[in-house]
């Protein structure tokens, strides 16, 4: 999919690759909410996914004469993200400190206005604990596929899997977070 057709012209994709410094703040702009919240969804923690955004979006810049101005930029975007989060994962200091973290992360339910009524929060808050529980591997693609909006062949390259993987990761995730929904449970946390 070309960048035109997700609404970037390639001349403005062309003088972020550049470094104008306007088209590159208005790009980061652009992309800075999503990923954040594709982040902070990924590791549950708003100071881990405030440090990872701010790395992802360094590293972005760093990279940014790489960025092709014909393409749509969401898979690259979302490509450095999730690297630099997998790159969190396998460090030593997280590895040694997963095990004792506690979730700290703000839970969809805390989107809801206060007229909403009682069966969307409790709908929402077993959506979000769902989502927590999913592995690593299946809560990245359902984020990536439906709240990045990424297609099944972006989320292959971003996650660095085969093509139907990614299909049948995001198909088995959303068949556990159907599952707790229609039981209105929360599942235990699997491995990845």
């Amino acid at each position: 999919m070309s960048a035109a057709d997700n609404g970037f012209d390639p001349q403005f994709l062309d003088r972020v690759r550049t470094r104008d410094p306007d088209a590159l703040e208005r790009f980061f702009e652009t992309f800075f909410d999503r990923v954040y919240g594709y982040v902070s969804r990924l590791v549950r923690d708003r100071h881990e996914a405030e440090d990872l955004t701010q790395l992802a979006f360094l590293k972005m810049h760093r990279a940014i004469h790489t960025l092709d101005p014909g393409r749509n930029p969401t898979p690259w975007v979302f490509a450095v993200a999730a690297n630099t989060v997998r790159d969190h994962w396998r460090s030593k200091p997280y590895k040694q400190s997963a095990v004792n973290r506690p979730l700290d992360g703000t839970p969809l339910a805390d989107n809801l206005t206060a007229e909403d009524d009682q069966e969307a929060r409790e709908a929402a808050e077993i959506l979000e604990g769902a989502l927590e529980r999913l592995s690593e591997n299946l809560r990245a693609v359902v984020l990536l596929r439906d709240y990045a909006g990424v297609s099944y062949a972006e989320v292959s390259r971003i996650l660095g899997i085969e093509e139907p993987a990614a299909r049948k990761r995001h198909s088995r995730a959303l068949d556990e977070l159907r599952t707790a929904l229609r039981e209105g449970r929360v599942p235990a946390k699997r491995s990845r």
